[in-house]
């Protein structure tokens, strides 16, 4: 009788070990201690796309889409304007989060500016709730009121007409 009980023990255990292989995910959970009782840590080497609260890391690091981030991207412009070029920044838009940044020097030659206010339009997912309001410089230190639409339009407003650069850097808003 005990050779039969046993036999179903050992046999129950054998289906349980296996069963639970079909129950295995592959995470990895890290615990930290203050103070460290080994010391301080410092490096994690990770091979491939890391995810936090996500199960599909799509970059390096993706953090559940709120910390995805977009490279650096030049811009379309809109009729009459160029990068300003003589080795400064070229224009650009990134997201980072949430949160857009623009960067650059751009030009329209002198007094186009009011004939052609769009410097460029910002493709969806890359655009603010509602309309926004910058304080921009052009070049001989004047004030540039730059505005980015709900639909993505860069907007040249006022001040600064006619000289020969606009920046657009230090422009950051968020998309929510």
């Amino acid at each position: 009788m005990y050779k039969h009980i046993n036999i179903i023990v050992i046999s129950i255990f054998f289906i349980l070990v296996l069963l639970s292989f079909g129950f295995c995910q592959e995470t990895f959970t890290i615990t930290t201690y203050y103070p460290s009782p080994y010391g301080s840590y410092n490096q994690l080497y990770v091979a491939g796309n890391v995810g936090i609260g996500t199960t599909a890391p799509v970059g390096k690091l993706d953090v559940n889409g709120s910390l995805a981030s977009t490279a650096w991207t030049a811009v379309t412009f809109g009729t009459g304007w160029s990068n300003y070029g003589s080795g400064y920044q070229a224009v650009q838009y990134k997201k980072f989060g949430d949160l857009v940044f623009l960067r650059g020097l751009a030009t329209s030659g002198g007094s186009a500016w009011a004939s052609y206010p769009t410097i460029t339009t910002l493709p969806t997912g890359h655009r603010p709730a509602a309309r926004l309001i910058f304080d921009q410089m052009a070049n001989s230190n004047q004030a540039v009121r730059v505005d980015i639409t709900s639909g993505g339009s860069v907007l040249w407003v006022a001040g600064g007409a006619g000289n020969n650069w606009l920046s657009l850097d230090s422009i950051v808003f968020s998309v929510d």
